[in-house]
């Protein structure tokens, strides 16, 4: 991504860092959906796509690309400070309320696009929104909308439920709740290797892991074969488990 969107992205991050400081007010005991959380999706992304881009494939992007998901990322989940329910609705409501105004290195020209990815993040549903838009040349919206519901979905790690908070709260949480923590700690990463077409989800616990993996499967296969026309390098995804240390 070129200076000029970097800059953009860093007003964006920096309008925005103080609602998502507010965002578990209104959601409670979930696992963390706040700056780490964009954060990780920033990082994830940013190395998917530096893979994507040193090859001649059709997964490529420009900047201005690159600024509109990376942008979603700090943007997707705004809509949490309202309530979990119908949150990429709101979080779209809450992109046209501040605007460009108040969310400074938010392009006008990008609004409605950032909209599409957002609104398109949270569902297991056939991503059925306009393939390509003429801004900036032209911008494959289906694409980064399937790229970026994969990248929301691969925050499963054991970092988006930390565990010394887990050990102060888990006696205080609901038992649907707890699913979410207790997966999430069995997981210890998730990696897209450049020279791989495997995505490796490397776990403590296979058993423990399995409900956060499920739901990061029907992500993956939600957007599979829109990924696939565009030469996207993964094509299926592998869990591997951490061998005990024996002491015998």
């Amino acid at each position: 991504m070129d200076g000029h969107h970097e800059a953009w992205l860093g007003q964006i991050k920096f309008s925005v860092t103080p609602i998502l400081q507010y965002i578990h007010r209104m959601i409670g005991d979930f696992t963390t959906h706040g700056v780490s959380h964009s954060e990780s999706i920033e990082n994830k992304s940013r190395e998917i796509l530096q893979v994507c881009n040193a090859q001649k494939l059709k997964c490529n992007t420009s900047s201005y690309e690159e600024y509109l998901l990376l942008a979603s990322a700090w943007l997707h989940d705004l809509g949490n400070i309202w309530g979990r329910e119908q949150h990429n609705v709101n979080s779209c409501k809450i992109i046209d309320k501040l605007g460009p105004e108040q969310i400074w290195g938010l392009d006008p020209n990008a609004v409605e696009l950032i909209k599409w990815i957002c609104i398109s993040h949270s569902s297991n549903k056939p991503i059925t929104i306009p393939k390509t838009i003429g801004v900036k040349g032209s911008v494959k919206l289906q694409y980064l909308s399937a790229v970026f519901r994969l990248m929301d979905a691969s925050d499963i790690a054991n970092q988006r439920a930390p565990k010394i908070v887990y050990e102060l709260i888990k006696d205080k949480i609901d038992p649907e709740t707890d699913k979410h923590w207790a997966s999430h700690q069995a997981i210890a990463d998730i990696f897209y290797p450049p020279d791989e077409e495997v995505v490796l989800i490397t776990v403590t616990d296979v058993e423990k892991a399995k409900f956060a993996i499920e739901r990061y499967d029907k992500k993956f296969n939600s957007v599979r074969d829109i990924l696939a026309s565009y030469e996207f390098p993964w094509k299926k995804y592998e869990v591997r488990t951490i061998d005990k240390v024996s002491y015998v």
